[in-house]
Formats: C-alpha cells, structure tokens, sequence
C-alpha cells in the first residue's frame, strides 16, 4: 500500500475508525441487552430477547454507520467532508445551468480541483467521434480525439457509465505522462445515446480514487446529462426569439415599404 500507493492512508484510517466505533457499539448494546435480560427477565423470555436484540442491531447498522461516518469526517476529515458538500451542491444546481460552458468546467475544473485529483478531460460527441472540449493537466500536443467505437466508448454503452481504463489496457495515444495519466472514465448519456467522455486522473498523491468519490463523480455524471439537455432547451428558445424579432422587424419593413 505504501510503495504503490493503492490507498489514501487517510481512507484506511477512516475506515478502521468507523467500523471499530460500529462493533464498539454493537457489542455494547448485545452486552447492555444481555445485562437487563439476565437481572431482570424470566431464563425463557431472555431467550427470546437477546435474539431479537441481535436482530435490531443488524437492522440499525446501515442507518447508525451513515450518522457515524459523517460524525467521524466531520471531526477527523472537515477538508475531505468539505469536498463531498461542496460537490453535493454543485450536482443539486447543475441541472439549472444555462450554458454548456458552465457544465463543461462543473465537469472538469470542479470536480478534479474539488477531488484533488491530477488531471481531466471532456471528450463531447460530434459527427467525426468525441472531440476534447475541455481538460486540466493536459496539453494540446496530447489526445484531442477519441473514435466512436474505440472500446472506451464500447464500455461505456455497454452499461458502466464508469469504466476503469486499466482494466480495458488503453493505449490510444498520447496521453499525460504518470502520475497524470487518465484511471477512470465517465460516460454521459443522453437519452441513451452517449454524448460525452470525462477522463479523470488519480489523486494528486498518486493515490486511487475512493468508492465514495467515484459514487459522486457517478451522480455528477447523471447531473450532467440532464444539464445538457437544459442547456439546449434554452439555446432552442434563444433562437426562437431571435427568429421572432427578424420576423417581426421583416414585417415592420414591409409595412413602411406599403406604407410609403
């Protein structure tokens, strides 16, 4: 874990500490259930009772493991719990964009400054494949172009709207030099069809990505297809308008050319 960095010691110690405070107390409350059914029950109904307080516990795990977790980010982890709000809220307000610009660098800057990670990329659809619209950590000498069928883009419409790109051995070119290169791709899908690709790098530590932040870049990703679509709802009634004032200032002429 250390020479490769496989994992954020960060997340490790997170994670030790949540589940050692959930088995903590859920030996306490077995222990608290046993106590009261031994000095104050009949043999036969704590019999019965310690079972069901087994059951409650299992029951109250995922719920308790929530408020716990959030307890311990919120005390050991403000930064990290900072970064998850902050893009729970860009992905509850992405939706209301009104320009591609503003979800492109909800996309790229935002979500890889905000996550920390190294670099990314946003491939949008055209008639010629996906074309780079927008990255970080990358130059223009680097790939600019992914084909339509390339087997990033096969993944993706296959059903992982994540697909982890060392799994798939990528080589399509000329791509950041490690530790920047690209780990992970999201799809955006749009009415089924996929109209783009985001190319995100590790942790700027060289460290993975998370399943907590892989989960948000997932919703992030969802946000954003529904953005697109808001987006071109609005360009299509710009246009409109415009349409109308050159129809109304085409008939105003008219009517001073008959008038004169």
């Amino acid at each position: 874990m250390l020479r490769y960095r496989l994992f954020d010691l960060g997340f490790v110690v997170n994670r030790a500490a949540l589940y050692s405070v959930l088995t903590l107390a859920a030996f306490a409350t077995l222990a608290a259930a046993n106590w009261v059914a031994q000095h104050f029950v009949t043999d036969r109904l704590a019999f019965v009772l310690q079972p069901l307080a087994a059951i409650a516990i299992g029951l109250g795990y995922f719920r308790v493991r929530n408020w716990v977790q959030r307890a311990l980010e919120r005390v050991l982890f403000r930064e990290r719990l900072a970064a998850e709000e902050f893009l729970e809220t860009v992905i509850r307000t992405l939706p209301f964009a009104e320009r591609a610009q503003t979800v492109n660098e909800a996309l790229v800057v935002q979500a890889a400054r905000t996550l920390g990670l190294s670099s990314s990329a946003l491939f949008r659809a055209t008639a010629e494949g996906f074309r780079r619209a927008g990255s970080l950590g990358w130059n223009d000498a680097q790939l600019t172009r992914i084909a339509p069928d390339d087997i990033v883009a096969r993944g993706i419409r296959a059903g992982e709207l994540l697909v982890q790109l060392t799994a798939l051995r990528w080589e399509p070119g000329t791509l950041p030099a490690p530790p920047d290169e690209p780990a992970i791709a999201l799809g955006i899908m749009r009415r089924g069809t996929l109209s783009a690709i985001v190319l995100y790098g590790r942790h700027a530590n060289g460290t993975e990505l998370e399943p907590e932040e892989l989960r948000l870049l997932r919703r992030l990703g969802e946000a954003a297809a529904v953005a697109y679509e808001t987006v071109d709802v609005f360009a299509l009634r710009e246009r409109n308008e415009e349409l109308e004032r050159r129809v109304l200032m085409l008939e105003s002429g008219s009517v001073r050319a008959v008038s004169g």
